[in-house]
């Protein structure tokens, strides 16, 4: 048994204590920023989603903390501006756990799996950056100024040229094992 439903995260449509559990993929960058309002979009999503839990109900939020985009994808560092755009619109871990505290969740689990890629091996492609449809594959691309996708694509292309790309894609991605892609944060709400 299943059913769709379109709505906005932030007003869902649906009764108190309706769910047993909830899941958020990479969904809360997508909400308005400002750490200086406290994430406005993630309390009130999040808020929302412990209405509709039940007692017990578990929240399960897949996200990228700011290390891991500082660190864990080779390609930001071509585009540092948009990278910075989406540190400003992620709240870290521990203003996420400051945010669940708050709403009344308790934090079960966190995950880190370092060795799992998001986009899959695709991630590697060196030339992926050349590429609309490689691009399209990460929302952080969308963040990047124009003047910096030029030039983003004008510095792969000069990589490819002087034959150092692996060399550029190898180190970019050096701390990725450390710090990996993203995080899984499990909550419940008391009973």
């Amino acid at each position: 048994r299943i059913a769709f439903h379109q709505g906005d995260i932030r007003s869902l449509p649906f009764d108190d204590a309706t769910f047993d559990a909830a899941m958020v993929n990479q969904v809360l960058h997508h909400l308005e920023s400002g750490a200086e309002a406290d994430y406005p979009g993630h309390r009130t999503a999040i808020a929302e989603i412990h209405r509709v839990l039940r007692p017990g109900g578990i929240l399960t939020i897949h996200f990228c903390d700011h290390d891991q985009l500082q660190d864990g994808f080779w390609f930001y560092r071509l585009i540092p501006r948009g990278c910075a755009a989406a540190l400003a619109r992620c709240a870290s871990s521990t203003h996420l756990d400051a945010i669940f505290e708050d709403l009344g969740f308790e934090i079960v689990d966190r995950v880190v799996p370092k060795d799992q890629i998001l986009m899959g091996a695709a991630y590697f492609e060196g030339r992926g950056p050349l590429d609309q449809a490689w691009r399209n594959g990460d929302s952080v691309w969308a963040l990047a100024p124009a003047d910096e996708l030029t030039d983003a694509i004008a510095k792969v292309e000069s990589l490819v040229t002087d034959d150092r790309l692996d060399e550029f894609v190898a180190a970019g991605d050096a701390d990725r094992p450390r710090v990996g892609q993203f995080t899984v944060l499990v909550a419940r709400k008391p009973n």
